[in-house]
Parts: C-alpha cells; structure tokens; sequence
C-alpha cells in the first residue's frame, strides 16, 4: 500500500481540487450538519460516554482483525488520520444516532402505527413478458395447467437473474408496489396467478403470491423511518441555517 502520510498539499490544492470534482457541496453540507446536530444535542442534554466511544473502537479493531491496539494505529497512520480523528468521529456518529432517537423515536413509531397497510409485506414471484398476446397466451396455458407457473418463469421471463430462479422476486411491501396492483395480490389466495398487467414501458406481467406477512415494526424497519425523519430534520435544519445567512451577505454585497 502506498504511503502518502509524507506527502504535503497546501489547504487550498485540497479545496479547489473538491470543487472542481463537484464533492466541495457534500462535504460543506456534512460540516454544517455536524454543528447542528451538536449544537441541539447540547440543548437537550445529549452527550456519548468514553465507555460507547470505546465499544465502538473495540468493534472496528474486531471487524478489522486487530489482535493489538498498535494495529489499529498502524492502519490509522495509513489512512492519515489518528486514533483522536476516529474517537471523534465515533463520537459525532453516536450523538446523531442518540439526537435521532430523542426526536423521532415515537414520531417513526406512531407514523408506522398509521401507515401499518404500506408495510405488509408479500413473498412474490413474478413474470415479465415483452408482448401482450405472448403474455395472455402463458397466463391461459397456467390456467389450463399445461404449464405452472414457475415454468413459465423460467422460460418467458425477460429478466434474466429472476429467469433463473424461476420468477422469484422475494418480499416486497405494499408501498413499493403500484397501487393497482398492490391491491390485487394482497388481497389474492395463496399461489393464485395474476395478470396481465400492463407496465409503463409496455412490457407485461404476471404474479404469484407465494406468501403474505402482516406488518411488523422490525429493528431494521425502526431504523429506515427514524433516519429518513432525522435526514428530513436535518435537510431542514439546514435551509434555516442557509437562509439565516443570507441577509448579512446581501448586506456585504451591497
């Protein structure tokens, strides 16, 4: 690996080489919402322990393989940073997580409760066929059972990776599914056959529903909303900030 800890760039080589690849605008944008994030968590009384900073550390020496702590160093010096930079970092990472849960913690509970239909879930396998009558004609040949359906898939299937599972397309929930059609296959019998139906770039296709799951607020769905609110918070958070400072440019410009 190559060592660049000996090279030397001036501040603004940095700077103008980000703005020219266009990253210049992400990294303002993840600065300021560090300051946002810290400042609110300083007014709710939100802080991280040395103790949380320090699992997190053990964690990445584990995931890393560092048997010693001087490899872990080594590996920092690599990436030319320091184990104060990572402690930091970690520290900044577990505020937001703890910011966010304080915030929207019962608002991404509640916002499930509401929406619980979007969040029910089916086990689909799925048929794409470039042609109406070549779609109808399949769906008559499962109907009359001179085919199933799962060799139908394998055979007419226009997606190849799912032609080779025989049409399986795993779970899905309601709310990434059109709503036409969500209707229909939550509402199916188990191992019915559906469609045609017609998508936008005139392909056609065909469902089974192997499977339906009632919603569950699952750890991982918990996480999704609580970040989406907290991303949404924050996006906001930062207009404000923007717009605050609007007014003493113009002024300056003037």
């Amino acid at each position: 690996m190559v060592d660049f800890s000996a090279i030397s760039l001036e501040n603004q080589e940095v700077i103008d080489f980000l703005r020219r690849d266009l990253r210049l605008k992400s990294i303002y944008q993840e600065i300021i919402s560090q300051k946002i994030v810290s400042q609110v968590a300083q007014e709710q009384a939100l802080s991280v322990t040395a103790e949380e900073v320090q699992a997190e550390l053990d964690k990445i020496r584990y995931e890393n393989y560092f048997e010693h702590p001087a490899q872990l160093l080594a590996w920092l010096a690599e990436q030319m940073s320091t184990l104060s930079d990572l402690q930091q970092r970690i520290y900044e990472r577990l505020l937001s997580q703890k910011l966010a849960r304080h915030l929207f913690s019962e608002a991404a509970q509640n916002f499930f409760s509401q929406h619980r239909s979007e969040f029910e879930q089916a086990l689909i396998y799925r048929i794409k066929i470039p042609y109406e009558s070549l779609a109808y004609e399949v769906f008559y040949q499962i109907e009359e059972e001179e085919l199933n359906f799962f060799e139908a898939a394998h055979l007419y299937d226009a997606n190849e990776s799912r032609r080779l599972q025989c049409g399986y397309a795993g779970k899905q929930q309601r709310g990434e599914i059109s709503p036409e059609i969500a209707e229909r296959l939550f509402n199916a019998q188990i191992g019915e056959v559906l469609g045609p139906f017609k998508n936008a770039d005139n392909t056609y296709e065909l469902f089974l529903v192997d499977e339906i799951f009632p919603p569950t607020l699952t750890s991982t769905l918990y996480e999704s909303l609580l970040n989406q609110m907290f991303q949404e918070w924050i996006e906001n958070r930062l207009d404000i900030y923007i717009s605050s400072l609007r007014p003493s440019q113009d002024t300056e410009r003037s």
